[in-house]
């Protein structure tokens, strides 16, 4: 097949829907399959053989995070232009709302189409929906299959989109994370202090100050040291946060997509306070895929994934409820090992090689369901 996969979110920008079409790319190609990528210009981009380029990303704050924006007056026909030019048997969206490219894409395709929704917004109202349906429900039939990437996502896109959805979760490249890769030079240590991790954006939602927090009121009998992988343009706040709170801590910084599974492995303890705003937990797929043993918040993202003191810890997202679980865990290591073993086998059951068959089979059925409306 002739893939084109649509997306703002792309390299070099950070993110899950990113790593989501990377991977989508990556194995479908290895599977035989012919794959272009439309997506944004970015600033520090890389050219790469089928990526295409429209418009300009711009990057605000929504819900506590940075989310990507088009930025171009001509967005639209760029967008057609490319959609006009193409031969595809199979076109994959990323999130079709307007004013994303994917909602073009959706406008001025005239090819069999996919779309998977991954994100939710606490900030959106449910009447909302409603309104959005008015001027956009022709382009919304359009879809001839609907993918969520966990309930969340599809209890939350549901009124937007409505119709059928597949449930069809992320998958994780259990090569690029395994326990193996523990080898990441600014994280080895001598002594025997307990290697706590936060990966990830340092966005207000993703709690890193309920971890600092945390870790202020830990028992001073643990012996530890916290690694924070990651940056935003409120890097400087947490920094100084940790100085405040006395914490030994190591600021990793940007961190390249070769690094993050050598990162995961060289962790004790992966750390995911999250406020909200998540559907699912790439992050915790991968940790556990590395062997990683996790707490994080128990949220409905999180807790689709998580199941509590089986493949992870659940925690209430407070400064006293993770510097609890932190002392559990750090105490227990028959615990530990629980945590590790469970979510290794875990991880393999949504290894990306199994679920790209599933996603490959709903590019075939949306082929048939499109013969009718075509």
């Amino acid at each position: 097949m002739k893939v084109l996969l649509v997306s703002d979110a792309y390299y070099p920008y950070p993110s899950g829907v990113t790593e989501y079409v990377s991977n989508i790319a990556k194995y479908l190609k290895s599977s035989g399959h012919n794959v272009d990528i439309l997506t944004l210009h970015y600033d520090n981009e890389v050219s790469e053989d089928g990526i295409i380029r429209v418009a300009y990303c711009k990057l605000f704050d929504l819900n506590g995070t940075r989310v990507t924006l088009p930025w171009s007056m001509h967005i639209s026909s760029e967008v057609k232009r490319v959609m006009d030019k193409g031969e595809y048997d199979i076109v994959h969206l990323c999130g079709p709302f307007f004013p994303n490219i994917s909602h073009f894409a959706l406008k001025y395709s005239r090819f069999p189409n996919v779309a998977t929704f991954l994100s939710v917004s606490s900030s959106i109202f449910k009447p909302v929906s409603y309104m959005y349906n008015i001027p956009f429900s022709h382009y919304n039939s359009k879809i001839d299959v609907r993918i969520g990437i966990s309930r969340v996502a599809i209890d939350f896109i549901k009124p937007f989109f409505p119709g059928e959805y597949k449930l069809i979760p992320i998958g994780v490249d259990t090569e690029r994370f395994n326990p193996d890769l523990n080898t990441y030079k600014p994280m080895q240590r001598k002594d025997k202090k307990l290697k706590i991790l936060f990966l990830g954006r340092l966005d207000e939602r993703k709690g890193l100050d309920i971890l600092l927090k945390a870790l202020s009121r830990l028992d001073k009998d643990i012996d530890y040291f916290l690694y924070i992988a990651g940056t935003s343009m409120k890097s400087k706040k947490y920094e100084i946060m940790a100085k405040e709170y006395k914490i030994p801590v190591k600021f990793l910084g940007f961190v390249s997509n070769k690094d993050i599974g050598k990162i995961f492995a060289s962790a004790d303890i992966y750390c995911s306070p999250a406020k909200r705003g998540e559907t699912y937990g790439i992050v915790l797929i991968e940790a556990m895929a590395s062997g990683t043993p996790i707490i994080a918040s128990n949220i409905s993202g999180y807790s689709t994934v998580i199941k509590n003191n089986y493949n992870g810890i659940l925690s209430k997202p407070n400064p006293e409820s993770f510097k609890e679980a932190i002392e559990k865990l750090a105490a227990d290591k028959a615990l530990q090992y629980r945590l590790k073993v469970n979510g290794i086998s875990y991880s393999k059951l949504i290894d990306w090689k199994k679920i790209i068959k599933k996603i490959e089979k709903e590019y075939e059925n949306a082929i048939i369901i499109a013969r009718k409306r075509l």
